[in-house]
């Protein structure tokens, strides 16, 4: 018996959920902050709105996916696709690096939202920082969720 196996399908449905509400929170964040850098008053509490739900839904998705982990690395990977889709699992192996990479980018996202002020000129030369750091959680996140649903579909727990 593999640890928490017999839970694994409800916990990937929650890594789901977890993951599709950080990269949609990702995307927002990223138009919310353009619309506030354009001169738009007002946005700067949904930007830094945006920055905490994406640190708790990525936190969410990243703890339940390393918590899923083992179930799928025997039922899933050892069992089929290692040996079927090889490519898949290299793919998952890139998924996984670069999510393990994104966790402390996320929460050095979520801090410098909750210090960066657009009205000080000391802090403006902070804002192209803030939107790489942005679009590259976006991206990495759209990447991430695009691999899950190919991996899910070609089989999952």
């Amino acid at each position: 018996m593999i640890f928490l196996e017999s839970w694994s399908k409800p916990l990937l449905f929650l890594h789901l959920l977890a993951a599709v509400a950080a990269t949609a929170t990702s995307w927002h964040l990223l138009v919310r902050f353009v619309i506030k850098v354009r001169g738009r008053r007002g946005l700067l509490r949904l930007v830094r709105l945006h920055a905490l739900i994406l640190l708790i839904a990525y936190s969410a998705a990243f703890l339940l996916g390393a918590i899923i982990y083992p179930t799928f690395r025997v039922r899933v990977r050892h069992e089929y696709l290692d040996q079927a889709v090889p490519l898949a699992t290299a793919l998952f192996e890139v998924k996984e690096h670069l999510a393990a990479l994104m966790l402390p980018v996320v929460l050095l996202l979520f801090v410098q939202s909750r210090v960066l002020h657009f009205r000080d000129p000391e802090d403006r030369r902070y804002i192209p920082l803030f939107f790489c750091l942005v679009c590259v959680i976006a991206g990495v996140l759209s990447f991430n969720a695009w691999c899950g649903w190919w991996l899910s579909s070609l089989r999952s727990l």
